[in-house]
C-alpha cells in the first residue's frame, strides 16, 4: 500500500531512518555520485558546473501513439507553444495525479536529441545527493544505456556492482528495501539490447543471470524488486516499437521557455543579448532555441561573427537560414584544423557517408567497425572536433544528432554521384517517421550558392550540378494534391515550403506555383516559424488570391509576421482561431493595406473587445474594398454595436454581413440598425441569427426593412419569430418598399449543420419538425454513450480557455468516462451558445465521425449497438474457458496495470479451479468502460498465443431480426471474419469495436 501524500511529503523531505551501517555506506554513495555529477558531462562540448549551468526546462505530462508521421524534433516546435502553461516539474515525477491515481512507480521521460534528458537527469541524481530531492529514495542507481551495451549476462547485481563496486559487502541488505530504490536508465534509444516491455520471460531473482535488457524490463514489470522506482530516459522515435502501458506516468521535456532562452543569450551576450536574440526570432532557425544544444551551436555561432563585426549591422555574414547556420559552424571547425585542403575534402567525404548512413538507418552511435567501413581516419584532429568519443566503451557519435544531418547533405555536395544523390532523395522521401525531413532540409539549403560560398575549398567542382538537380526535385515536389488535399497533404505541404525557405530562391518558388491561385493551410497549427515561412512564400508569389488559415491556432504575434505580405489576397479566412481583440490591430492593418481584399471571414474568435473599433474604423478606409465581413460566433457585446454602425454607414462596398451567434440584444442595438436603414448602407444579406434579439428588436428591423433598398436577405432564428412586434417584421417584410426576397428561418448550427437534420427531398422545410432543445441536452445520452478521447477532449476545453482549473480538475478526478461525461455536461449546458459551438469543434476533432442524430425520420432502423460495458466480454463469451491459458499470470497482469483493484485480484484469486476464475473475471470485467476493457482484452491476447488459431462459433448478438448476410469484404478484426472466414489483422481490433459503437465505418 502506497503511503498517504502527507507521508511522502515527510519522506521526501528527511528520509528514512537507515541503521548505522546503511547510513555510513548511502554517505559513500552519495559522495561518489556528487564527484559524478557535479560537473556536468551531457556528451557535448559543453561542459560546466551543474549548478551555475541549471536552468529550468519544460516538462509535461504525456501520451504517446505507435504511429508517428512527424520528424520529432519539428513536432516538440509545435508542441512547446501549446504546452508552456502545462508544465511539471522534476519534484512531481513520483507524486499522484489525476491520470495516475496510485503513486507512480514506473516513469518515463521523452525528449528529442539535444533537448536536455541527460542534462536532466544528472541534476535529478545531483539534487538528491544534495538533499533537495526525493529523499524517500535510501539509494539511487544511475545507469546510461550506452554503457549498459557492453554488457552480455548479467544479474541485477553484478549490474550495480559493476558500476557501484563499494557495495558489494552491503548490497544484500540494500536491496532488500525496495522501495526505498529508485533506478535511472538514461538512453533507451541508444541501447543495442532487446528491450520488450510486454515480454513474459522475466527475472524474479536479483541474483539470477540473464540478458541485460530482461533485466531492466523485470524492474519495470514489478518482477524483480517489486517496489521499487525506475526513470527511464528516451527519444520519442524509439517508443514506437515498445509498450508504453507498463509506465504509469509518461514525461515529455520540450526545452527552455522564452523567458530562460533570454537568460541563456545574457549569459552568453550580456549588453548585446537583446539585440541577437530579436534578430533570431526573425529567422527560422529560431525555432531551435528552445533545446539547449542548438541554443549553444547558434550562440557559438553568433558570438564568434561577433568578434568580427558588430552584429547590430546588417552583414551578410549574419545566417538567414538553418542551413547557413550550421554551414557557418562547420566551417569554424574546419577553419580551426591545420590540414591540407584534399586531406579535409577526404575526411569530409567518409565522414558524410558514414554520417548518411545513420540518418536513413536511425544510428546515432558508431564504433571502430563503422569508422573503418567507412574509411575514417580515427586519430584525425577533424573527427576530434566533430565527434565525440566515449573513452568507456570507445564508441563515437557526431557533436549533435544536426550536425551529423548536415554532414550527411554535405557530402553529396562534397563528393558528387547523380545515382547517389536520387537514390538518398527517393529514400529520405519515402520514410513515414520523418527521420529524413532535416537532410532534405539541409540539402536544399545548400543548393543555395551563397550558402555554399561558406565552405568554400570543401567542395566538389560538380557541387553546382548537384544544386541544380535539387532544385528540380524541390520543384517537382509540390503537386495539386497536397494544395487542395487533406489535412495529411497540406502538412506536408508545409514542409515543403520549409524547403523553399532554405534554398532562399524566390525564382524557383514562383515556378513552383505560378498556376497556383489558392494557399489552404485550414486545420494545420501554424508555429511562428511555419507563419516566417509562409511569409516568404507569399512575398515571392504575389499571384496568391486566397490564404486559408482557419482552424490554424494564430495570434497576434504571428499575424504581424503575414501582416505584410497580405496585401494582393482578394479572400482571407481565419475563422476558428480564437484570435482575442488584440488581433483586430492587425487585421484592420490588412484591410487599410489591402484595395483587392473582397472577402474576410473573421468567424468564432474572440474579437470582443476595445481593439474592436480599429477593425471597424478601418472599413472605414478608402482603400477598403470588402464585399463580406464574417463576425459570426465572436461573442461580440451590444456596445459594439457602435463602431459596426460607424463601419457600415462608411462603406459602400459592403454587401454581405454575418453576425450571428453573438450578443447584440441591448440597447445599442439601434444604432446598428439605424446604420442599416441609412442612405449610404449597400448590404445585401445581413445574418443575426441567435443573438438573444428581444421581441422589441422587431420594431428596428421593420425599419431597416423598408428603408433598405439593397437588402434581400435577412436570416433571424427561428425562436425569435414569435412576440407581438414580430408583425411589424412581417408587415415590413411584405411592404412596397421592401426588397427582402427571403426571410430564413434558421435553427441553431449545431442542429443543423453537425446533426445533419434535413427535410426529406421534395418536403416542405416549413413543416419539418425541428426538436427546439438544446443540443447538449437533446444529446447527452449520446455524449456520455459514445464520445471517445474524453480526456483529450477535456484537456483540449482548459487549452482554450472553455472550462477553467476548478472544472476541469472536478471533470479529471471521476473514475471512468461515463462519469467524466456527466460531469462536463452539466457544465456545458450552463455556457451560451457560441461557447458551445467552440466546445463542439473541439470534440468534433476528436471524433471523425460526428454524432449521429438517430431521432431523425429517414434514418434506417439498425440492430441496437451492444452496450460499452462488458462488450469484448460478451465478443467471445462462446468461446468461454477453452480460450484463455495463465489465468493466473493473467490477473497478475491485470493488477499491476492496475486494471484490477487489489479487492477484484483477491477475489478472483480465491476460485479454486481456472474455470471458476475466468468466469468470476467475465462478471467483474461486465461493467468496466471501454477503454478499460479494451486494455484488459489486450493483456488476456498476450496469454493465448493460439488465440487466433482456434475456430470459434460466429457471434451471436442479442436481437430478434435475422443474422446479416455475408458481405463482399469486411472491416479488419483481430480474428477471422465471422461471416467469410477471410483472414484479418488483429491490430484492428480497436477500430473495430468502435465501429460497433458508433454505428458506422471508423478509421
Amino acid at each position: 500500500m502506497d503511503p498517504s501524500d502527507d507521508e511522502l511529503k515527510i519522506l521526501d523531505e528527511h528520509g528514512h531512518q537507515l541503521p548505522p551501517e546503511l547510513r555510513d555506506i548511502q554517505n559513500s554513495h552519495k559522495e561518489y555520485l556528487f564527484e559524478k555529477t557535479k560537473k556536468l558531462i551531457e556528451n557535448s562540448p559543453l561542459e560546466g558546473k551543474i549548478s551555475a549551468r541549471c536552468l529550468d526546462l519544460i516538462t509535461y505530462s504525456a501520451h504517446y501513439s505507435s504511429r508517428c508521421f512527424e520528424n520529432e524534433l519539428l513536432e516538440t516546435v509545435v508542441k512547446h507553444e501549446k504546452k508552456l502553461d502545462k508544465s511539471i516539474f522534476p519534484n512531481e515525477f513520483f507524486h499522484r495525479s489525476w491520470r495516475s491515481r496510485p503513486v507512480p512507480h514506473m516513469v518515463l521521460v521523452v525528449g528529442v536529441p539535444g533537448i536536455g534528458k541527460t542534462f536532466m537527469m544528472q541534476k535529478f541524481v545531483y539534487d538528491w545527493v544534495k538533499g533537495d530531492l526525493y529523499q524517500r529514495f535510501s539509494f539511487v542507481f544511475f545507469f546510461t544505456f550506452r554503457e549498459l551495451n557492453r554488457l552480455e549476462k548479467v544479474s541485477l547485481e553484478s549490474m550495480i556492482l559493476h558500476h557501484y563496486p563499494y557495495l558489494e559487502e552491503k548490497l544484500g541488505n540494500i536491496l532488500e528495501e525496495p522501495e526505498q530504490i529508485l533506478f535511472i536508465f538514461d538512453g533507451l534509444d541508444e541501447s543495442n539490447h532487446t528491450i520488450d516491455f510486454a515480454s513474459h520471460d522475466l527475472c524474479p531473482d536479483p541474483k539470477q543471470t540473464g540478458p541485460c535488457g530482461q533485466i531492466v524490463v523485470s524492474l519495470v514489470r514489478k518482477s524483480l524488486l517489486n517496489g521499487c522506482s525506475v526513470l527511464i530516459t528516451s527519444r520519442p522515435i524509439r517508443l514506437r516499437y515498445i509498450d508504453c502501458d507498463v509506465f504509469q506516468r509518461m514525461v515529455e521535456i520540450i526545452g527552455f521557455s522564452k523567458y530562460e532562452q533570454q537568460i541563456y543569450f545574457r549569459h552568453i551576450f550580456s549588453k548585446l543579448a537583446d539585440k541577437v536574440f530579436n534578430y533570431v526570432k526573425q529567422n527560422t532557425f529560431s525555432m531551435f532555441c528552445y533545446f539547449p544544444s542548438y541554443c549553444w551551436i547558434i550562440c557559438t555561432v553568433l558570438s564568434k561573427i561577433n568578434q568580427k563585426t558588430s552584429i547590430d549591422q546588417e552583414v551578410s555574414s549574419l545566417p538567414k537560414t538553418v542551413t547557413q547556420l550550421f554551414a557557418i559552424f562547420v566551417n569554424s571547425i574546419l577553419s580551426n584544423q591545420i590540414l591540407d585542403k584534399s586531406d579535409t575534402q577526404k575526411l569530409l567525404r567518409s565522414m558524410g557517408w558514414m554520417a548518411e548512413y545513420g540518418v536513413m538507418n536511425r544510428t546515432i552511435i558508431f564504433d571502430d567497425r563503422d569508422l573503418e567501413s567507412f574509411h575514417v581516419d580515427n586519430k584525425s584532429k577533424l573527427l576530434s572536433s566533430s565527434l565525440i568519443e566515449s573513452n568507456k566503451d570507445v564508441t563515437y557519435s557526431f557533436l549533435h544528432l544536426a550536425v551529423q544531418e548536415f554532414f550527411s547533405a554535405l557530402v553529396h555536395y562534397v563528393d558528387y554521384s547523380p545515382e547517389k544523390l536520387q537514390n538518398s532523395l527517393k529514400r529520405a522521401t519515402s520514410f513515414h517517421d520523418g527521420r529524413g525531413e532535416m537532410f532534405l532540409c539541409f540539402l536544399c539549403g545548400l543548393s543555395d550558392a551563397s550558402t555554399r560560398s561558406i565552405l568554400t575549398g570543401y567542395l566538389d567542382t560538380q557541387a553546382d550540378q548537384a544544386s541544380k538537380d535539387v532544385m528540380t526535385w524541390l520543384k517537382n515536389l509540390v503537386n495539386k494534391e497536397q494544395l487542395m488535399g487533406s489535412i495529411k497533404e497540406r502538412q506536408h505541404l508545409r514542409k515543403t515550403f520549409f524547403y523553399f525557405v532554405e534554398a532562399q530562391n524566390k525564382t524557383l518558388v514562383r515556378e513552383s506555383l505560378q498556376s497556383v491561385k489558392k494557399i489552404d493551410f485550414s486545420g494545420v497549427s501554424m508555429s511562428s516559424v511555419d507563419c516566417t515561412v509562409l511569409a516568404f512564400i507569399m512575398e515571392s508569389c504575389t499571384h496568391i488570391e486566397e490564404l486559408n488559415l482557419s482552424l490554424c491556432s494564430l495570434d497576434p504575434e504571428k499575424i504581424g509576421t503575414l501582416v505584410p505580405v497580405m496585401h494582393n489576397l482578394q479572400k482571407l479566412s481565419l475563422a476558428q482561431n480564437y484570435m482575442e481583440s488584440t488581433s483586430c490591430i492587425q487585421l484592420a492593418s490588412v484591410i487599410r493595406n489591402n484595395p483587392s481584399l473582397r472577402i474576410l471571414d473573421l468567424t468564432c474568435n474572440r474579437l470582443y473587445g476595445p481593439h474592436l473599433s480599429d477593425l471597424m474604423e478601418s472599413l472605414s478606409s478608402p482603400a477598403c474594398k470588402i464585399e463580406e465581413l464574417h463576425l459570426a460566433v465572436n461573442i461580440i457585446p451590444d456596445t459594439s454595436c457602435i463602431y459596426l454602425a460607424s463601419g457600415i454607414r462608411n462603406n459602400p462596398s459592403l454587401k454581405i454581413l454575418n453576425l450571428s451567434y453573438n450578443q447584440l440584444f441591448g440597447p445599442h442595438l439601434r444604432d446598428l440598425m439605424e446604420a442599416l436603414s441609412s442612405p449610404g448602407c449597400r448590404i445585401e444579406e445581413l445574418y443575426v441569427a441567435k443573438n438573444k434579439l428581444q421581441d422589441t428588436s422587431y420594431i428596428e428591423l421593420a425599419s431597416v426593412m423598408k428603408n433598405n433598398r439593397s437588402q434581400k436577405i435577412l436570416e433571424l432564428s427561428y425562436k425569435c419569430l414569435c412576440g407581438p412586434n414580430l408583425s411589424d417584421s412581417m408587415e415590413a417584410q411584405s411592404s412596397a418598399d421592401s426588397k427582402i426576397e427571403e426571410l430564413q428561418d434558421f435553427i441553431f448550427l449545431l442542429d443543423l449543420l453537425m446533426d445533419r437534420i434535413t427535410p426529406r427531398d421534395g418536403a416542405d422545410p416549413s413543416s419539418f419538425s425541428y426538436d427546439r432543445v438544446d443540443f447538449i441536452d437533446r444529446h447527452q445520452s449520446d455524449l456520455i454513450q459514445w464520445i471517445a478521447y474524453i480526456d483529450l477532449v477535456v484537456s483540449q476545453f482548459y487549452d482554450k480557455d472553455l472550462v477553467n482549473v476548478n472544472q476541469f480538475n472536478n471533470v479529471m478526478k471521476k473514475r471512468t468516462s461515463k462519469e467524466k461525461m456527466i460531469e462536463l455536461c452539466d457544465i456545458i449546458r450552463h455556457w451560451e451558445e457560441a461557447k458551445k459551438i467552440m466546445g463542439f469543434t473541439v470534440i468534433q476533432s476528436y471524433n471523425e465521425m460526428s454524432i449521429e442524430d438517430r431521432k431523425v425520420e429517414e434514418q434506417k432502423s439498425v440492430d441496437p449497438p451492444p452496450s460499452i460495458s462488458g462488450e469484448v466480454t460478451e465478443r467471445h463469451h462462446s468461446a468461454d474457458n477453452r480460450w484463455i491459458t495463465n489465468i493466473d499470470q493473467v490477473l497478475l497482469n491485470l493488477r499491476d496495470q492496475d486494471l484490477l483493484t487489489p479487492k477484484e485480484y483477491t477475489d478472483v484469486m480465491e476460485m479454486r479451479t481456472s474455470q471458476e476464475k475466468v468466469g468470476k473475471l467475465r462478471n467483474v470485467t461486465r461493467h468496466w468502460e471501454f477503454i478499460r476493457m479494451y486494455k484488459a482484452y489486450k493483456v488476456i491476447q498476450k496469454y493465448n498465443e493460439d488465440l487466433t488459431t482456434i475456430d470459434r462459433p460466429p457471434i451471436i448478438r442479442e436481437t430478434s431480426q435475422e443474422p446479416a448476410e455475408p458481405q463482399a469484404s469486411c472491416h479488419k478484426m483481430d480474428f477471422s471474419c465471422e461471416f467469410c472466414g477471410q483472414e484479418q489483422d488483429q491490430d484492428q481490433v480497436l477500430a473495430e469495436v468502435v465501429s460497433e459503437r458508433i454505428g458506422s465505418r471508423y478509421r
